[in-house]
């Protein structure tokens, strides 16, 4: 996974029932920075998280990137 991606939420059972709608698992974004998992220092972090600029959405979103699905790799 890396910056540029097209990214996707994983549609995996666990993924479900999150309090998020439906509708988050249909939309398709760009990964556009990755903050890779920390151990160390004042808060460690165990996840990598990524933040996805969604269709139709102003702003940004973190997630966590195993909760994301590649649909199309950068190749740049």
């Amino acid at each position: 996974m890396q910056v540029g991606d097209l990214v996707k939420l994983n549609d995996a059972p666990y993924q479900r029932g999150q309090n998020r709608p439906d509708s988050d698992y249909a939309r398709i974004g760009i990964l556009t920075e990755i903050i890779p998992a920390t151990e160390n220092g004042p808060t460690p972090r165990p996840l990598s998280t990524g933040w996805v600029q969604w269709v139709g959405n102003s702003d940004w979103d973190c997630e966590y990137t195993e909760d994301l699905e590649v649909i199309s790799a950068n190749v740049a």
